[in-house]
């Protein structure tokens, strides 16, 4: 964003050296190996910090120099306001249309912790690197599809493609969630569609054509050799054939695995198979259903994709990052299935988003990278060292009394308005 500001190009040449999530074409350029959704729908907000910040400074050099000291603050700025703040406007939202559909206050308020608090959103939110971004269109993606809008499914669709590249594939599970709206009328749902890909056509156009001289030449062509995988079969070298042992380590191993850092994710797919029911499968039946299948076939496609990728782990981030945008859609589905579990299943749910909840939070408080060692032996070393022992402590302790009370006041809450309910109807005349 820096050299767009500046010479009016996304090329880093300028500033390469200070990360290594490059790309570099023939010609010798440098470009961002990321999707360009953060930085091209980042710009106008960065635009304005930028030009506070760098008020009065006559050169070049001097800009770079006061950008360097203030990037973190900046990103945090933009990070809030671009992704934490629409986050939870779009959490708002969904807890209104959940409401007027009948769901009750308790799911939506695990619901709300799950999409929140417990899952690797929590630790993304806060870095600008267009993972929480592409979460935020994606939810608002699902809101369109929950309100039959095309236009506003496939807009919000185009957009986290623009941020994230494997939500490209997203469009399958969609467009089969959506076929029969779309063939009711298809020249006008085929216009509304054409009308949602304008803007992120325009801007996907614009880049890869500056960048990488095609419509469909994306950085991961010219990545860094650092991550470049030497297997015999693999795209750009970097994407192989999908690894059964990366999938088992993102679902259950314990260094990045769901199992271990949000595990209602795990009982949210093994809720239908104890409850001695068949999984209704098919796409059609309600919007519920809709739902359901677009982001269950989303999130198998996210984890097939992350697992045929050479580095897998991505990096030291305590969780599987490349799978994060699909949480916040897995989140909804908490408070969709909840009328229709049994009572040992709620716990289930209430026990493992409390314990992801403590476990994201605590995480974030020690302010640490972490290794390939397992992630909870990590935080308790952690929570061994001086520096760190309180602050998380008292995390721990927060998280769980506001968890616990928060689902006690509704239950309280609930039980008591049923009661003067049964009051009002055990006193009415005529009442046996």
């Amino acid at each position: 964003m820096n050299n767009l500001i500046e010479e009016g190009s996304p090329r880093i040449d300028r500033y390469h050296a200070l990360t290594i999530d490059w790309s570099k074409t023939p010609d010798g350029h440098y470009f961002s190996n990321k999707a360009p959704g953060p930085i091209l729908l980042g710009l106008p907000f960065y635009y304005l910090l930028d030009k506070i910040f760098t008020r009065g400074l006559e050169t070049r050099d001097e800009r770079d120099f006061r950008r360097l000291h203030l990037i973190e603050f900046i990103d945090r700025v933009i990070s809030y306001f671009l992704q934490t703040l629409p986050l939870f406007l779009l959490t708002g939202m969904w807890l209104q249309t959940l409401r007027k559909e009948g769901v009750r206050f308790t799911p939506l308020n695990w619901m709300v912790i799950a999409l929140l608090l417990g899952n690797t959103l929590t630790i993304m939110t806060s870095t600008y690197y267009g993972h929480a971004m592409t979460a935020v269109f994606l939810l608002a993606m699902g809101l369109g599809l929950w309100r039959g809008s095309v236009f506003g499914a496939y807009l919000f669709w185009g957009l986290a493609v623009l941020s994230e590249y494997s939500a490209a594939l997203i469009v399958l599970p969609l467009t089969i969630a959506m076929w029969p709206q779309l063939k009711k009328t298809p020249v006008k749902n085929l216009m509304w569609i054409a009308a949602a890909g304008i803007f992120p056509g325009a801007l996907w156009v614009y880049y890869h054509l500056t960048c990488f001289g095609g419509l469909f030449a994306l950085p991961n062509k010219f990545q860094n050799p650092a991550f470049v995988d030497a297997a015999k079969f693999s795209l750009w070298g970097i994407f192989g054939m999908p690894s059964p042992f990366a999938a088992l380590q993102l679902l259950f191993g314990w260094s990045r695995g769901l199992l271990f850092t949000q595990p209602w994710i795990l009982v949210l797919f093994a809720t239908p198979f104890f409850s001695g029911r068949i999984p209704n499968l098919s796409p059609w039946s309600s919007r519920e259903q809709q739902l359901k299948f677009v982001t269950i076939t989303g999130f198998l496609l996210f984890l097939v994709v992350n697992a045929a990728f050479g580095n897998w782990e991505a990096g030291a981030v305590a969780g599987p990052r490349y799978l994060s945008p699909m949480f916040g859609l897995m989140a909804l589905l908490i408070s969709l299935g909840w009328k229709t579990n049994t009572a040992l299943q709620n716990k289930f749910f209430t026990f493992t988003i409390t314990l992801s909840a403590v476990f994201q939070i605590t995480w974030l408080s020690l302010c640490s990278f972490p290794n390939m060692k397992p992630l909870w032996l990590q935080v308790l070393l952690l929570m061994n060292d001086k520096n760190y022992g309180l602050e998380t402590f008292i995390a721990l302790v927060a998280v769980s009394t506001f968890l616990w009370v928060l689902s006690s006041v509704k239950r309280k809450r609930f039980m008591y308005s049923q009661a003067q309910s049964f009051a009002r109807v055990s006193e009415s005349p005529g009442t046996n």
